[in-house]
């Protein structure tokens, strides 16, 4: 019996060094083991990319509940994007192992660990780790990841450098009783140096972001002073030293971390820090305050600020003053005899101006018809050069007086009447004839003040709906178009569909019909960056078996109804498929999930099973929105095919670029409803 549902085949084998996975990577070699995984560097078969890849251990490929655990917290980690945080790729199964897989960012440098061994941190260094670490963990809380495992060994110093530190293995798939092991790293009891009182038990129990504020005060205690404080022990030890916050002087550690390790190792998860942003300003603070800056970040003295106590240095200080009563003295003298200067000059140029307005012809100046006098008067006194000139202050009435004269007393040339009969005859505009339009002629129609709107064409209509819809979160087809009608379909925000709509009518003058579909804010990122694409795209038919599909239940392990995606009209070209789900995220099925594809020579298909969301936070109503796009090109566009999972921003960046250099370039935009 077969149907269209994926199946799990389990099928135990070794993981060799040149085995490739779902023909997308290659192992190279393997990094390390744990209790129930093991992690390889591998590569990207097509990029060459290296890649590290953590495998299931054959005896563990069974077990459901970590199988849905491991997939349920590799597709958050999938939309964490933080330069601290290493990247996560995808997260399958290969059939010919039958184990599942997580492919992740390759970091290569050594652990905090390893450092701390060879050299503890300095406070300024100490601060600056803390300040990355907890932004990154921001980040991942606000996503609802909890790491539930922060201490040295997990993070990893790229280069060695502090700077470029970054946090490894998010727990995936803890076990969720006290003492359980991780997935892919040592047993949990080798990690009580670390551990949260809440993770022990105590406080209720409750394991929530806070406790990561801990484990990283207890990591980061341990860095600044060598080597881990003494949190271990029995069973009771363990717990009785998370009664109360450890003895920092005792520890030796410096005293101007002090004050924010306090903070974080609180026992009682209500009296830490609330969030990390939190540890994060808190570290922001404690490096303004002066008390706890680095000595480097002292400015140094200026030597020209300390005046000598000496009789020389007193000597020194008097011939400075006498130097500057000196300059002083003079500079009086200069700005006054400049002074008398600028009075002379100005009464020159007053005299020049009145002689050269009296030889010049007045015609040249005849001011517009009816203008008023007095404004004119005005008007004419403040462009004056004399009254812009120094020299008008000691004398303002003469100055204005002579720079009037030759305007406003010469009007004899002048052919038109003096401006102030003019003004005073001036009908007032209620009745000016100018206003009043003509009276229509016997047997016609008035036009209307206001003309109705132009009719545009088919072409017009294709036009504005094409203009409107760029950098905007809205994707508008035209299914069809006359003068007086016209129907589209509409992927996007509700907001934006209304602004369309209002748009369109006021322009055509009739109300289209739109067939809309809505999109979450997290998706808008996507469309709005496909509204980018060159205008000489072309359009792909790409069509779904259904409009809604039930998702796959990962916490009941339940798959959810297949999805049937055709693309036609590909004639030999390359096509590559992406599902735009319900939090933004672009996942890249031809990587992702490559026997998903079967490819023809004119019609490409493919078949998904989609997860359903989590939360009703990621739902409009009964629904979480999806969209699936699909790309067709002769030319291979590495760029977009370059990783299993994009970012909307990195994948427009990368999209645009391939578009642009592909001559048949074609896309397809479909839309599918997933239900729990």
């Amino acid at each position: 019996m077969s149907d269209d549902r994926t199946r799990i085949v389990t099928r135990l084998s070794t993981v060799e060094v040149g085995t490739e996975l779902n023909q997308t990577y290659r192992i190279d070699e393997l990094i390390a083991a744990g209790g129930m995984g093991e992690v390889f560097k591998g590569h990207n078969i097509q990029t060459g990319d290296p890649v590290a890849i953590k495998v299931v251990l054959p005896e563990f490929a069974r077990d459901e509940m970590i199988f849905d655990l491991f997939r349920k917290e590799a597709r958050v980690l999938n939309h964490l994007s933080h330069d601290a945080i290493v990247r996560y790729y995808v997260f399958s199964l290969d059939r010919a192992l039958g184990r599942p897989y997580l492919a992740m960012e390759f970091v290569d440098g050594p652990s905090l660990a390893d450092r701390m061994k060879a050299t503890k941190l300095s406070p300024a260094d100490f601060f600056g780790l803390t300040r990355r670490l907890a932004d990154g963990l921001h980040k991942a809380h606000e996503a609802g990841v909890i790491h539930r495992d922060i201490s040295p060994d997990n993070v990893i110093l790229p280069g060695g450098l502090v700077e470029n530190a970054k946090i490894i293995d998010f727990g995936i798939a803890r076990s969720a009783e006290v003492g359980g092991a991780t997935l892919l790293g040592g047993s949990f009891a080798g990690k009580y140096s670390y551990v949260s009182p809440e993770q022990l038990g105590l406080f209720g129990g409750d394991v929530t972001p806070k406790s990561d504020i801990y484990s990283l005060g207890l990591t980061m205690a341990a860095a600044v002073r060598g080597h881990a404080l003494d949190m271990s022990g029995s069973q009771v030890d363990v717990i009785e030293k998370r009664r109360g916050v450890p003895d920092l002087n005792a520890a030796g550690i410096p005293k101007p971390v002090h004050a924010l390790l306090t903070r974080m190792l609180q026992p009682d998860p209500t009296n830490r820090p609330a969030t990390m942003a939190e540890v994060r300003d808190l570290v922001d603070r404690e490096l303004a305050s002066g008390g706890n800056k680095p000595k480097a970040a002292k400015p140094a003295p200026k030597p020209t600020a300390k005046v000598p106590s000496t009789p020389a240095g007193q000597a020194q200080s008097n011939a400075m003053r006498n130097v500057a009563l000196g300059v002083g003295f003079l500079a009086v003298i200069v700005v006054g005899g400049l002074g008398g200067w600028i009075y002379v000059q100005s009464q020159k140029q007053a005299t020049v101006v009145q002689d050269a307005s009296t030889a010049t012809t007045p015609a040249a100046e005849t001011p517009a018809p009816a203008p008023d006098p007095s404004a004119s008067t005005a008007n004419e006194a403040a462009s004056s050069p004399a009254a812009d000139t120094p020299s008008a202050k000691p004398e303002p009435d003469k100055a204005v007086a002579t720079a009037e004269i030759p305007k406003a007393a010469d009007p004899a040339p002048v052919p038109q009447p003096t401006p102030a009969p003019v003004v005073a005859a001036a009908p007032s505009p209620p009745v000016s004839p100018p206003v009043t339009p003509p009276a229509p002629a016997a047997g016609t129609t008035q036009a209307p003040a206001t003309p109705p709107p132009q009719k545009m064409d088919v072409a017009a209509i294709q036009r504005f709906a094409a203009g409107y819809q760029a950098n905007k979160c809205i994707k508008i087809d035209q299914v069809s178009a006359s003068e007086n009608s016209a129907k589209f379909t509409a992927i996007g925000t509700d907001t934006e569909r209304s602004n369309f709509e209002r748009a369109f009518t006021q322009q055509a003058g009739f109300t289209p019909q739109i067939t809309f579909s809505p999109v979450t804010s997290d998706q808008c990122g996507f469309l709005a960056g496909l509204n980018q694409l060159p205008a000489s795209s072309k359009s792909l038919q790409i069509s779904l078996d259904r409009t809604e599909v039930k998702g796959s239940q990962t916490d009941q392990a339940v798959m959810g109804d297949p999805l049937n995606v055709s693309v036609s009209g590909v004639n030999g070209r390359n096509v590559y498929f992406y599902v735009v789900d319900y939090a933004g995220g672009i996942q890249n099925i031809n990587r992702a999930c490559p026997n998903c594809i079967k490819t023809g020579a004119d019609v490409t298909k493919a078949s998904l099973s989609l997860s359903a969301p989590d939360s009703s936070d990621q739902m409009i109503g009964d629904f979480a929105p999806v969209m699936i796009f699909a790309v067709a090109s002769s030319k291979p566009l590495n760029a977009i095919n370059a990783q299993d999972a994009f970012d909307p921003a990195d994948f427009v960046k990368a999209l645009v670029p391939d578009a642009a250099s592909s001559s048949d370039f074609a896309s397809g935009l479909a839309y599918v409803k997933l239900k729990k």
